[in-house]
């Protein structure tokens, strides 16, 4: 899309007998805690007020000379009062209701606009980047919501990666727009969607980054239009190698929309709220990492397991019907050493956790059981909330999901695949563990009585009364 120039600025249990409201007020709180935001505003631009938005968190470019697009736009930061500038009618202000507003104006034949970024302000690797856009439309003009590595300055354009998160020109038709990917030796994806209600007014356009994965939605993040990864085209990947920066601006002309014309609306506004970047929190809700869980796969309805009860590295983690209160069914997700990612730890072969055997990262490969390195990407996974419920796992080395190959069988090993929006054999169910009050004929057989019960039925010495 946009060729970067040099002109940017560097400015289980407590032992108590729970009465019927307590296990209640349990009971909800456990819900809240399992339905919790699992998502942090990391920064939000603020567009109150009136007057234009803070150089504390932009930069402005300024001039012309075609943007390596051979755009005719010249671009005013908000001061400029230098001609065609104008600060009396300028090309960037707020509305004071929370808007922020681009507009692109025929000023005696030479159009001004405005084009600004958050380099050396904010810099932000992985995370949902999204803003809320009413686009213009018109002969020539090209709206773009975008951003480019922060490593520009010392490796160039594109080998910074460049993420178009929204992009429009009339070729497109007033209801499309298009995202794409940029990187070195040929690395050039265009990804285009209509928008869903087939209107011209206020949408979410976004993009959720990871490792080894860009997902472009409209509207709503769960729901990806593209998914992108290092095999989505030739060239290099440049998506892992640092943080990037957000750009705003309203282009007219160039090589890709054309020039504008007489229709061309005069000015053109693009207007924007509610620009953030959220990024995803595990420690903040959704997983306890003190729970045991059963990870219940949705395309066979079966339970991650434990191989035959196995306690050795390179045991097979492999799905089975699902027992009851089963050791070997049963999973602990722990902050591993990289932020944002767990170490999935076996209730019955303590020490080990899921695992990428080899550290590969090819689809298909098995996943196993391995006693935990500390800081082994292969044996990291992040839990990606899908908002219903449902979860999927995404390994740190490979970037792949957790994936059970389709199959309904009993015994299938679990192995890594590319990760397919609305793909079951992906998503995951969570039910925590929860032991009842009950008594262990073991516990009886000591004559601890009734309602004696073991915090862990399996550790049948364990006969202490309610846990």
């Amino acid at each position: 899309m946009h060729q970067f120039t040099a002109s940017v600025t560097k400015h289980r249990i407590v032992r108590w007998r729970p009465t019927r409201l307590a296990i209640g007020i349990l009971l909800l709180g456990f819900i809240a805690q399992l339905h919790a935001q699992t998502w942090n505003v990391v920064w939000q631009a603020n567009f109150n007020g009136t007057g234009y938005p803070s150089t504390n968190d932009w930069n402005y470019e300024q001039g012309g000379g075609g943007w390596g697009n051979n755009e005719l736009e010249h671009y005013c930061a908000p001061w400029d009062n230098n001609w065609p500038c104008s600060t009396s009618n300028p090309n960037v202000y707020l509305d004071g209701h929370g808007n922020l507003v681009i507009r692109a104006i025929n000023n005696g034949g030479t159009w001004t606009s405005t084009r600004m970024n958050t380099a050396g302000h904010h810099d932000i690797q992985y995370g949902r980047f999204e803003a809320n856009m009413i686009l213009p439309f018109g002969t020539g003009l090209w709206p773009a919501f975008w951003m480019l590595g922060s490593n520009i300055g010392s490796v160039g354009w594109p080998t910074c990666g460049e993420i178009d998160i929204m992009e429009n020109v009339p070729q497109m038709g007033q209801w499309t727009i298009q995202s794409s990917l940029h990187g070195a030796n040929g690395f050039n994806t265009g990804n285009q969607t209509g928008l869903s209600s087939g209107d011209w007014n206020w949408h979410v356009y976004g993009v959720n980054w990871w490792p080894q994965t860009v997902a472009f939605y409209v509207d709503d993040f769960t729901r990806p239009f593209v998914t992108l990864h290092p095999s989505s085209s030739g060239g290099t990947w440049e998506f892992d190698n640092g943080p990037s920066f957000v750009l705003l601006n309203l282009a007219v002309g160039g090589n890709w929309p054309g020039p504008p014309d007489s229709s061309t609306p005069n000015p053109a506004y693009m207007i924007v709220n509610n620009l953030r970047v959220l990024q995803y929190c595990a420690s903040c809700g959704g997983i306890d990492s003190n729970a045991w869980y059963e990870v219940i796969n949705q395309t066979s309805g079966l339970c991650v397991d434990d191989a035959a009860w196995g306690t050795s590295n390179g045991t097979h983690l492999q799905q089975w019907a699902c027992g009851s209160q089963q050791a070997n069914q049963e999973w602990q997700f722990r902050p591993a050493a990289t932020g944002g990612y767990d170490a999935v730890y076996s209730r019955n072969a303590g020490g080990l956790v899921w695992d990428d055997a080899a550290g590969s990262t090819a689809n298909g490969n098995g996943i196993q059981l391995w006693s935990y390195g500390g800081g082994n990407p292969n044996q990291e996974w992040q839990p990606h909330s899908l908002g219903n419920g449902l979860w999927r796992f995404v390994n740190l080395k490979s970037g792949l999901c957790l994936d059970n190959t389709g199959s309904t069988a009993n015994g299938v090993q679990m192995t890594q695949w590319q990760c397919v929006d609305g793909n079951a054999n992906q998503e995951f169910k969570l039910d925590a563990v929860a032991y009842v009050k009950r008594a262990h004929h073991s516990c009886l057989r000591a004559g601890f009585g009734i309602s004696a019960r073991c915090c862990d039925p399996r550790k049948k010495s364990v006969c202490t009364g309610f846990c």
